[in-house]
């Protein structure tokens, strides 16, 4: 059974019962959560990322993604899915929402016997404040930081769930290919038809939001390299032209030197307005797309130099590159270290990362939770995962020797808590 250490008791309180800083979320509006109606059932629990852990257990790519629709009843879900939810229950991905559906929904297994028990439980806590009760009152989240990225998102939304939510601006939107230009000039009245409109288009985000916002965030390492040089305003424009005035295609150099611009051009701003930089790092969500050499954040390195005074926010510990994390963040005075994620990827290698973290990098560059996930109840399973392996991180360096119980107490406090507060200045 899930449970955290209790042979310091102080410390098991503190970790406990320290509200968290949420610092990456991408969960839907409320008021879409609340249009399911009786089209939600257990198979949307599945939506925080267990999908890809049953596709690379052997289950159809589209059985898989039918999962959390409505294009199948739940007994057509569940024949579909139970042989692959016994290969997958006991990954971070499994054990997260077997964690959601025994505490917070009461109910003490997901099989063939309960899970119709589990949609139930959904459908009758799903009314307005839903997003309140799952995070605040059962999470234990005082803040999270949201970052849009629905496929007919906006670089920043206006509806969120008040006195919850603060939010990234997604500029990850100016990075795409090909570029959201109709709904960006929809939104912003700039009509991007050179390269400086197009500037100018970012320039109005970040004059409308920028005070507002807490950070930026770019997750490009899904479709390029975490590697961005310095490219010349010149080269940029003859790349914007080509590819948006005369609609010709690019090549591969030319498009990347274009997304580089674009980010050094936010990252100027960024630093005008002094908003960290949330990065993707390391693993991504989905399959059959891991390329290790573009996930890398040793890549980012001349960005640190180049942009002494942004702050950069490493997620996801880079994992599986936990260690050059550590390093960066040891040797760069501007480089953070953010656990969003990690927890639910690899709970074990977090737990141990953790460790090394505390023991080379100052603690206040530690960031320990992030959710990560689009569907609310996601939060609370990941939330346990992060302060049971804050937990017991904790608890092995006391019992060798290398914390006493009170250093812990202020570094899990810190770490779930104070130094995300501090640094997005919530």
């Amino acid at each position: 059974m899930f449970r955290l250490p209790d042979r310091y008791p102080r410390l098991r309180d503190v970790v406990e019962q320290t509200p968290l800083i949420d610092t990456h979320e991408h969960l839907q509006e409320e008021r879409e959560r609340l249009a399911l109606g009786d089209r939600l059932d257990f198979a949307y629990l599945f939506r925080a990322y267990l999908l890809a852990d049953l596709i690379s257990a052997g289950m159809a790519d589209t059985d898989a993604e039918n999962m959390p629709t409505d294009a199948l009843d739940q007994d057509e879900k569940w024949r579909r899915v139970a042989r692959y939810w016994e290969r997958v229950r006991y990954t971070g991905y499994g054990q997260a929402i077997a964690l959601t559906i025994r505490e917070v929904y009461g109910i003490a297994d997901l099989n063939q016997h309960t899970y119709r028990d589990v949609t139930a439980a959904m459908r009758a806590h799903n009314k307005p404040g839903v997003h309140h009760w799952l995070l605040r009152e059962k999470a234990g989240v005082a803040w999270y930081i949201l970052h849009d990225v629905e496929e007919d998102g906006d670089v920043y939304r206006d509806e969120t769930d008040p006195g919850l939510c603060r939010q990234a601006l997604a500029v990850n939107r100016f990075l795409e290919d090909p570029l959201p230009l109709d709904r960006l000039a929809a939104r912003t009245g700039i009509r991007a038809d050179s390269w400086e409109a197009f500037l100018a288009t970012i320039d109005w985000y970040f004059e409308r939001y920028g005070r507002e916002a807490v950070a930026i965030k770019n997750n490009c390492p899904y479709w390029r390299s975490l590697y961005f040089e310095d490219v010349s305003p010149q080269q940029a424009a003859a790349a914007f032209e080509k590819r948006y005035v005369r609609g010709q295609p690019l090549e591969p150099g030319d498009l990347k030197a274009l997304q580089d611009a674009t980010f050094h051009h936010c990252l100027r701003r960024a630093a005008e307005y002094d908003l960290p930089v949330q990065i993707h790092t390391g693993y991504l969500a989905g399959n059959r797309n891991l390329d290790l050499e573009r996930i890398r954040p040793g890549l980012l390195t001349n960005l640190f130099v180049q942009y002494p005074s942004v702050r950069f926010d490493l997620f996801h510990i880079g994992y599986p590159y936990q260690s050059e994390v550590a390093a960066l963040a040891k040797n760069y005075p501007n480089v953070y270290i953010d656990l969003c994620w990690a927890w639910i990827i690899d709970p074990y290698a977090t737990r141990r990362a953790l460790q090394t973290f505390i023991s080379a990098v100052p603690v206040n560059k530690i960031f320990g939770f992030g959710g990560d996930v689009r569907m609310a109840d996601g939060v609370y399973g990941h939330a346990r995962f992060a302060r049971w392996g804050v937990a017991w991180a904790l608890t092995e360096m006391i019992d060798e020797g290398y914390l006493g119980e009170e250093d812990a107490c202020v570094i899990a406090r810190r770490v779930l808590h104070d130094n995300a507060q501090a640094f997005f200045k919530l």
